[in-house]
């Protein structure tokens, strides 16, 4: 996606509450929201991590694939394993190719992730270098003008931009 030209702001108008400047990024982070939302529904079988016990899961995941993937084409390949099929009624083959078919877009969803996240840390990172240049232009604007309103800002932001203080443990 290219970067925009312009930042369009719509006003929004609601009729149950106050009015809400939407800008061209809302508008579009609602879509993805909406879009993500429909895929989320159309994976079969999401979970909620609450749904499924993490011990089970825990347990499970240091078996090599391999081991799995061997397992489950010898119960297809072999008559002797019939009894273990019928008992299976086809799950383990469903299970394999849901892993096949879904763990790719895992990996895709993964990379949009971090992808989003390094974006966001990028943008925040140029915000807070706006806001530094901010504060040094106040302050050599109020060293050249005893402007009142500029001294109030600058402490404002002098006071804004110090970290807050660790609140200490209590000890016993």
């Amino acid at each position: 996606m290219s970067e925009p030209e312009e930042n369009v702001e719509l006003q929004v108008i609601r009729r149950d509450g106050p009015n809400v400047t939407m800008t061209r990024y809302m508008l579009i982070a609602q879509r993805i929201s909406e879009l993500l939302h429909q895929l989320m529904d159309e994976i079969p079988f999401m979970r909620e991590s609450e749904d499924v016990p993490r011990a089970f899961i825990r347990r499970k995941a240091g078996v090599p694939r391999r081991f799995v993937r061997h397992a489950v084409d010898a119960l297809e390949a072999h008559n002797q394993l019939e009894i273990l099929r019928l008992h299976d009624g086809g799950a383990s083959r469903d299970n394999q190719q849901y892993i096949d078919a879904f763990f790719p877009v895992k990996q895709l969803m993964y990379v949009m992730y971090r992808q989003m996240t390094h974006t966001l840390q990028w943008k925040e990172a140029q915000l807070v270098s706006s806001a530094q240049k901010i504060l040094k232009f106040v302050e050599a604007m109020e060293l050249d003008s005893n402007d009142i309103t500029l001294t109030h800002i600058h402490k404002d932001l002098k006071r804004a931009r110090r970290r807050p203080r660790r609140k200490k443990k209590n000890e016993p």
